[in-house]
């Protein structure tokens, strides 16, 4: 009976992953981006992928963020939020993430056009 309930559980979650294809995608990419921001901490800071001069002052803290743990903390905790709201069908938990996750790729496209635009010689 134990096996039965089990299959059962299994079938929910099937479902509502189904059910909210969109929000468990874009969990596994905020939780994959968290994994790969945790695991290749400070790579901007590389002079191999961003070229020198370094960025400094203001344009560090716009842009610094990008690649620092807690940053992909935030991701891994919103994704791991999102799972569970899926899960258990929970609308306000996957709203709190979605929202996070917005947000977070929000500041990581705009740190990022900023970033080209100041090294990239236009004229």
């Amino acid at each position: 009976m134990k096996k039965m309930k089990g299959v059962i559980e299994l079938r929910k979650i099937v479902k509502n992953i189904k059910k909210y294809s969109g929000h468990f995608y874009v969990a596994v990419s905020a939780l994959m981006i968290g994994l790969y921001i945790l695991f290749h901490l400070n790579y901007l800071d590389d002079p191999r992928v961003t070229p020198p001069p370094p960025i400094t002052g203001a344009e560090h803290a716009a842009t610094g963020f990008a690649d620092d743990w807690w940053f992909g903390v935030i991701l891994i905790v919103a994704s791991l939020i999102m799972f569970v709201g899926i899960n258990i069908d929970k609308p306000k938990l996957r709203s709190i993430a979605i929202s996070v996750i917005t947000g977070c790729y929000g500041a990581i496209t705009v740190a990022f056009f900023y970033e080209v635009c100041m090294t990239t010689d236009l004229t």
